[in-house]
């Protein structure tokens, strides 16, 4: 899922190399009262796990600020989003007794950043995706969080038949939890693992997602996915 401006931003080509290993991480998203007790001041509810407005709001308010762009109905689905499928990734690494440490998370977050330009071009990169500075570090122990889960079900199997067994095992936990999303910023959809637009929004559809920027492991359970970028006004 993505957030577009209304202005188009012409990009320089990257490198692939470098496209490929953020883009692998960018896969790892009514009124008040009409929204049950159960979902007041909660943006979404995972179990009995919340996602509250405030974390919510915060997120969206520093990517929007950051990138110079008004808040909107998209940037709340992107950061959405990201937030609930985290929580759904973390229920499921604890029910499998996987524990990505610190070590591990800034290992790689070390090694990704060599490889694109350093921490701040790295930084730059996942905020077009919604992901805050503050954020990058849980960003990327839920991607290899996926990628530890994708082992640990389907050991043995193709990354194309690893990423079909977790997504099943996350659409499953998602329904099992009862995975809601307030009425104000959409509906859950639990076979796509993703928030729908609110029935009343008359805004222009979400872009879809460039499949080449996915990562095997967890492609199949993001197919029809929308998780473009953010792109700055001019």
């Amino acid at each position: 899922m993505g957030l577009e401006s209304d202005r188009a931003v012409n990009k320089k080509p990257r490198n692939r190399r470098r496209v490929a290993v953020v883009g692998a991480m960018l896969i790892t998203g009514g009124l008040v009262a009409g929204c049950g007790p159960e979902l007041a001041g909660s943006a979404a509810v995972i179990g009995n796990d919340r996602v509250t407005d405030s974390q919510l709001s915060d997120q969206v308010t520093v990517v929007t600020t950051a990138l110079g762009i008004g808040s909107s109905a998209k940037a709340n689905q992107v950061v959405l989003d990201r937030l609930v499928r985290a929580e759904l990734y973390d229920e499921l690494a604890a029910r499998n007794g996987i524990d990505v440490t610190d070590g591990e998370v800034t290992k790689f977050l070390n090694e990704t950043a060599a490889q694109v330009g350093g921490q701040e071009a790295l930084n730059a990169q996942l905020l077009q995706s919604g992901v805050p500075q503050s954020e990058v570090f849980g960003f990327a122990q839920t991607f290899l969080t996926q990628k530890a889960l994708a082992e640990k079900l389907a050991p043995g199997k193709s990354q194309q038949e690893q990423g079909v067994i977790l997504g099943a095992a996350v659409i499953a936990l998602s329904k099992e939890l009862d995975t809601r999303v307030s009425p104000r910023f959409g509906t859950w959809d639990a076979e796509r693992l993703s928030v729908g637009a609110p029935p009343n929004d008359l805004s222009e559809p979400l872009p879809t997602e460039n499949s080449s920027l996915m990562p095997d492991t967890v492609q199949q359970q993001n197919d029809g996915t929308t998780q473009g970028g953010v792109q700055p006004t001019q």
